[in-house]
C-alpha cells in the first residue's frame, strides 16, 4: 500500500533551538493516528509542517507520492488536507453555517449551493444542525470545538488532522467525540491524524499511536503497545491523571 503522507528525515526548528530531529514517519490511507508525547514533544510543529505553516529546515513532506515541502497552507488545503485546531478558529459574529460554508468556498474548492449542502450534511453528521443560524459566538466551549471539527471535515479532505479536539473534556464526552470521529473518518473515508497529550483514554480509538519525546519518534505500534511500554510510562504517562 503507497502511503498517503509521509514524512521523510524532517529536522525543524526556531532559531538555534531545535524542535524535531530527522522525523520519519509514514501514514497509510485510512488510518485513525495518534500523535501522543508530554509538552514539548514537538506535536504542534510537526502538524505546523504537515500543514505548511512551518516549513522544515530540512527533509520533504509527500502527499500522495507528490512532494508539497515548500506548498503553502491554502495549497494543502485545496489538496485534501484539513486541519481542526485545540482553539477553535472561527469567526464569532458569523453563523454556524456561514462558518463551515467559509471552508468549503476557500478548503474545499465549492460553489455556494454545493457548499450550503454540504455543511448541512456535516451539521447533521455533528449534531449541530438545530444551531445552524446561530452565532458561532452563541456555542458552548464543546460545540465550537464540534464547529472546529465540522468546518475541516466539510471540505472533503483526504487527511484530517487534529489538534487536541478533545482536551478539557469529561470521560463520558470524550467517548462521544471520539465515537463520532471514528464513525465520519469511516463513512467519508477520511484518514486522521491525532495530536493527543494529555487525553489517554482517546489514544484507545485510534489504529495506531506514535509517541513523540524531544522531537523523535520513540516508539511506535498499536496503542495498546505504545501505552505499555516500558519508556513510554516512564517519561509520558507518568506525568498523566486519566
Amino acid at each position: 500500500m503507497e502511503p498517503l503522507l509521509e514524512l521523510k528525515n524532517i529536522h525543524a526548528g526556531y532559531g538555534e533551538f531545535r524542535v524535531l530531529h530527522g522525523i520519519d514517519m509514514v501514514v497509510n490511507p485510512g488510518e485513525i493516528v495518534a500523535v501522543i508525547g508530554p509538552n514539548g514533544a514537538g506535536k504542534t510543529t510537526l502538524f505546523n509542517v504537515i500543514t505548511g505553516l512551518r516549513k522544515p529546515d530540512r527533509g520533504r513532506v509527500l502527499y500522495m507520492g507528490r512532494d508539497i515541502t515548500r506548498a503553502p497552507p491554502y495549497k494543502r488545503a485545496q489538496m485534501g488536507i484539513a486541519r481542526a485546531f485545540q482553539i477553535p478558529r472561527l469567526i464569532y459574529n458569523a453563523s454556524v453555517m456561514d462558518n463551515a460554508v467559509l471552508s468549503c468556498l476557500f478548503g474545499g474548492k465549492m460553489d455556494l449551493n454545493n457548499s450550503k449542502k454540504r455543511v448541512l450534511e456535516v451539521l447533521k453528521l455533528v449534531g449541530l444542525e438545530k444551531k445552524a443560524n446561530e452565532l458561532a459566538a452563541n456555542l458552548t466551549s464543546p460545540e465550537k470545538k464540534l464547529l472546529e471539527f465540522a468546518r475541516a471535515v466539510a471540505m472533503k479532505p483526504r487527511v484530517l488532522l487534529l489538534d487536541e479536539i478533545v482536551a478539557g473534556m469529561p470521560p463520558a464526552e470524550v467517548d462521544n467525540v471520539m465515537n463520532l470521529v471514528r464513525k465520519i473518518a469511516i463513512g467519508e473515508k477520511i484518514t486522521v491524524v491525532a495530536m493527543v497529550e494529555h487525553v489517554i483514554r482517546a489514544v484507545k480509538y485510534a489504529d495506531r499511536a506514535v509517541f513523540l519525546h524531544q522531537g523523535r519518534i520513540l516508539v511506535e505500534g498499536s496503542p495498546s503497545e505504545v501505552l505499555n511500554n516500558k519508556l513510554v510510562k516512564e517519561v509520558y504517562l507518568g506525568e498523566i491523571i486519566e
